[in-house]
């Protein structure tokens, strides 16, 4: 039996890797709850996971928005 999704847990500089590697694996299904994750790291990571057909919600990312000039928000993408 092949799993369908993943719960990532990782400290902020190994969430990248884990996305990845979950992804390398298979899974269609990603959630990744830990906070601070660099938002280079989740840009980067998001364009993989989108080429392989990958839903990835990250609950805590901070991005910028774009309809409040300078605003952060909670990200899910």
């Amino acid at each position: 039996m092949q799993p369908n999704a993943s719960l990532i847990f990782v400290p902020a500089p190994f969430c990248k890797g884990a996305i990845l590697e979950a992804a390398e694996a298979g899974i269609k299904f990603i959630v990744c709850i830990t906070e601070g994750v660099p938002t280079l790291d989740m840009l980067e990571v998001k364009k993989i996971v989108d080429g392989l057909g990958i839903t990835l919600l990250a609950l805590t990312v901070r991005v910028l928005s774009p309809l409040e000039k300078g605003k952060w928000e909670n990200f899910a993408w």
